[in-house]
């Protein structure tokens, strides 16, 4: 299972400046949003190759709802997806806590790989595949090596890249 973080991930999601013109994608409420460049190619590669995957975002529940819907506009399939009241404070750090989504899915720790842009967000510290942070740039280029990444992982045959049933 592939847990995918939105914003600075996915998305970059900022407040709407006043009254200052600026590039985006999508808005909802105060926000734009902004999709990182190739999300279609992972999206495809994601599909064409049966992997299930889910969001993950430290927002608050509403923020993640109206972030999931344009990334299922985007063509985007998570089986799920959790918000800010799923992670654990540790700290006083907002932290993904693996083990949430292996109880929900019934799946071992050792087959769930967080995609995250920052490495202290996840709290075992392991299975996370780091991503540059998206900051809005479009001649970003991230989600086309997280694809080449996939393939590595996926090509050592590893039963930790749970696939979903074709059918």
């Amino acid at each position: 299972m592939l847990i995918f973080d939105l914003n600075g991930t996915l998305v970059k999601r900022f407040y709407k400046p006043n009254g200052a013109r600026t590039e985006y994608d999508h808005e909802y409420d105060n926000f734009y949003v902004v999709i990182r460049p190739y999300l279609r190619e992972l999206t495809d590669f994601l599909h064409t190759n049966g992997m299930e995957y889910m969001f993950w975002t430290n927002a608050l529940a509403h923020n993640a709802k109206c972030i999931t819907q344009i990334l299922i506009k985007e063509g985007m399939q998570p089986v799920a997806w959790l918000h800010r009241q799923h992670c654990s404070f540790i700290d006083n750090i907002c932290k993904k806590d693996l083990s949430v989504v292996g109880a929900m899915h019934n799946i071992n720790l050792e087959e769930i790989y967080l995609i995250e842009d920052m490495a202290t967000r996840s709290v075992q510290g392991q299975n996370v595949i780091l991503v540059e942070n998206f900051g809005g740039d479009k001649a970003d280029n991230a989600l086309l090596k997280l694809i080449d990444d996939l393939k590595e992982i996926r090509g050592k045959g590893r039963k930790e890249m749970k696939m979903a049933d074709k059918k």
